[in-house]
């Protein structure tokens, strides 16, 4: 049960870090990498637990 813990644990603040990340792009780049500027909002919102396309 830790491992399973400790693998999701990991896995929410990889999430949590990759969003905040995502919230520094220049529009520059977020346009290199082919989002909008409504795409990135609705990432960077949702709650850390929420991943993979499950929404708000």
């Amino acid at each position: 049960m830790a491992v399973i813990s400790a693998k999701w644990l990991m896995h929410m603040v990889r999430t949590h870090r990759s969003r905040r990340q995502l919230a520094q792009l220049s529009d520059h780049l977020l346009a290199d990498i082919g989002l909008t500027e409504a795409q990135r909002q609705a990432e960077i919102l949702k709650p850390f637990w929420k991943t993979r396309g499950q929404g708000r």
